[in-house]
């Protein structure tokens, strides 16, 4: 039984990568504690919550958007964010706006 299991888990690890990839967002919906971060293949982003990590959120909507994220110098703070469906420009700027 114990090699069966052990030829499985890979086929339902490659299995859940493909739907995952064709699922048309990069990566999933973070959904932890109500909150939501999205980013589309055509870049609408959609981050919703409380988070609290300004840091995080930032960074995770640029690993989502295919952004190269080189620095945050800033003291990390809680942050509530509220954007449906905006472009990843928009969304990275207003994100950034909260540093100051």
């Amino acid at each position: 039984m114990d090699a069966f299991r052990l030829r499985i888990r890979p086929l339902l690890i490659a299995t859940t990568a493909m739907l995952v990839l064709a699922s048309g967002t990069r990566g999933t919906t973070v959904a932890a504690a109500g909150n939501t971060v999205e980013v589309s293949q055509e870049q609408a982003v959609t981050v919703v919550g409380v988070f609290p990590s300004l840091r995080s959120v930032v960074a995770e909507v640029c690993r989502r958007g295919g952004v190269e994220l080189r620095a945050f110098g800033a003291r990390d703070r809680e942050v509530t964010v509220s954007y449906h469906g905006v472009p990843l420009t928009t969304a990275l700027e207003g994100l950034l706006r909260e540093l100051d």
